[in-house]
């Protein structure tokens, strides 16, 4: 967990409730709402009003008399729904709505044998990353909270901005205290927004639980961690309230059977857990749409989802719709897309190949017959894919170029400048030399002095070489790819903003990707197919869409030839035409 700052000392003066008779210890001083009129009351959430379907989670949970809620033996709700369904605005007011009945109530720990008469209460939403937890779903709790009228006028608010770990000591206040990750209440009841690196619930009493995104949980280690949190989530809360608590799993599905659709199978049927799956547009009120439908493969979709439908098939399908792909489907559905991508350039780096004998032993190698980048301002990266004896080796070199359009907006560009193989012969015995890899990159940097800003590799046969390239200056990393950075490379392929090298042998291996079951693209299971060139690319579009990398980002164009910097001329159609080629042999042409 982070580590957090302190603030006073804590639990001061709140001895007394032990002396209070068993008949009176629930005390409820106000009339606690039902949820729907909770939701919409001026004085509470003055929220305009959920569909039917969003409705149902909530009112499973809850049920009918909030004084009962505890008690009605429904702990969890698991929903598989569409992204933009309302999710984190579900789990905001649901959060809202927790503190309210406990607030309503003088002692609502004696609700609760499992706990003490001084020990906090919390209520704890978990999302996929920092940012997420932070400015998505702690926005939407704060600003409920801030706009609480019931609440303000109650309470006094302070505002403290520091960072709270659930051990750190504080004074017991009747204020409601908001922090930067977390919102203290009266009463010693708790709020904490947390992301799914933060594996450790230590000092929480997790009364109701948010799982955001579960399917997009990874830890600290960029390993999936979705079962784990699950896991510290239901032993945090049984080991506390038994079944009296409330837990709440949504996302959208990555890929067939991930965690959020093992979970909900694993449930369905359960008269303790709520389960459901809805599209985003079952789940949304229907008033939040233009009102105007298409029909896309037996689905009704709001017209102004068309075009990201026709232009992204797949994530649109996964996202929306929750139809992830099978494990052996294409992963590239519109094969066309990829012939799309082809730009004919020729590679700025010509080699060829040869082969070397070393007493018994046959290496494939290259050499560098040339490398003209020109005078640029441009960096370049190196993606390598090493193989050594059952499988190749790859190199790809790309760039970066960043085009400003006439409404002061700006797109980026991805441009593939080489793509190599050093393919092993099973027959012969001849294997990849992994010194000529790495003679590759050396000759690069320091022969033809290209402006390499990062070399990546993958984690096999890479760390002598790595070492290597660290002892000549050569800034290296492993790279690391997640079924995101695959979605994410997908789309842009999608888009026309990548330019691929017209190399027969990578378009081919692209188009037969399929799913590999874990939200990634692989191989057929066929010893003839490969997915190196292509892990290359996924690695590069990754690399570059996080990093400037070199990009010319001040609305010019650069000249190669010469370095000059010379303004871009774009038609009607937002299409960038000039007469500068570069050493890239022809004029390039952007679809929109």
């Amino acid at each position: 967990m982070e580590e957090f700052s302190d603030l006073d000392s804590f639990f001061n003066n709140s001895i007394k409730a032990n002396s209070l008779k068993k008949e009176d210890k629930i005390i409820w001083n106000e009339e606690p709402l039902p949820f729907r009129k909770f939701l919409i009351d001026k004085e509470h959430m003055n929220f305009p009003d959920y569909s039917e379907r969003q409705y149902m989670i909530p009112e499973y949970l809850f049920g009918e008399d909030p004084k009962d809620m505890f008690d009605n033996d429904k702990y969890m709700a698991v929903v598989e729904a569409g992204k933009g369904g309302g999710k984190d605005t579900i789990s905001a007011h649901c959060g809202a709505y927790v503190v309210h009945v406990l607030l309503c109530c003088n002692n609502p720990r004696f609700m609760f044998p499992g706990i003490g008469p001084t020990d906090p209460i919390d209520f704890v939403n978990v999302a996929y990353n920092d940012k997420q937890s932070k400015i998505v779903f702690f926005e939407k709790f704060k600003n409920n909270v801030l706009n609480w009228k019931w609440l303000r006028r109650k309470y006094n608010f302070k505002m403290s901005g520091k960072l709270v770990n659930p051990d750190d000591a504080l004074k017991l206040e009747e204020k409601v205290v908001i922090n930067q990750t977390s919102i203290f209440f009266p009463n010693n009841i708790r709020a904490f927004s947390m992301n799914s690196q933060q594996e450790g619930w230590e000092g929480l009493n997790p009364l109701f639980w948010v799982l955001d995104e579960f399917s997009a949980f990874v830890g600290s280690n960029k390993m999936r961690n979705s079962e784990k949190i699950l896991g510290v989530a239901e032993s945090s809360a049984q080991t506390r309230y038994g079944q009296k608590y409330k837990g709440f799993v949504i996302s959208y599905p990555r890929f067939k059977d991930d965690p959020i659709q093992k979970l909900r199978k694993q449930y369905e049927g359960s008269i303790n857990v709520y389960t459901d799956r809805a599209t985003t547009f079952e789940m949304k009120p229907e008033k939040c749409f233009s009102g105007k439908w298409f029909d896309y493969h037996g689905h009704k979709v709001p017209l102004e989802y068309k075009e990201r439908f026709d232009k992204k098939p797949e994530d649109s399908e996964t996202k929306y719709l929750c139809l992830p792909q099978h494990a052996d489907d294409p992963f590239f559905k519109e094969p066309s897309e990829i012939d799309a991508c082809i730009d004919r350039r020729t590679p700025i780096i010509i080699t060829e190949d040869y082969e070397k004998s070393e007493g018994s032993k046959l290496y494939t190698c290259k050499r560098i017959k040339s490398a003209n980048f020109g005078i640029t301002k441009r960096k370049f990266c190196i993606i390598l894919d090493l193989g050594l004896s059952n499988d190749r080796s790859a190199a790809a070199v790309w760039h970066k170029d960043r085009y400003y359009l006439p409404d002061n907006s700006f797109e980026d560009h991805y441009f593939q400048d080489y793509i190599g193989l050093w393919k092993p012969e099973e027959s012969r015995k001849m294997v990849v030399n992994l010194d000529n890899v790495e003679d590759f990159v050396k000759d690069l940097f320091i022969k033809h002095k290209m402006p390499i800003f990062m070399v990546q590799c993958d984690r096999w046969n890479s760390a002598n070489m790595m070492q290597h390239f660290n002892s000549k200056g050569i800034n290296n990393e492993h790279y690391l790819l997640h079924p995101q950075d695959y979605d994410d490379a997908r789309t842009k392929l999608y888009s026309g903003c990548v330019h691929l090298l017209d190399y027969d042998p990578q378009i081919t291996e692209m188009k037969r990707l399929i799913n590999d079951g874990r939200g990634g693209a692989d191989h057929l299971p066929d010893d003839d197919e490969h997915n190196d060139m292509a892990q290359t690319t996924f690695a590069a579009l990754k690399l570059l869409s996080s990093n400037d990398g070199g990009a010319n980002s001040s609305g010019m164009k650069m000249n190669e030839e010469d370095g000059e910097v010379v303004k871009c001329n774009i038609n009607n159609d937002g299409i960038i035409i000039d007469n500068t080629s570069g050493d890239f042999g022809g004029g390039l042409s952007f679809r929109h």
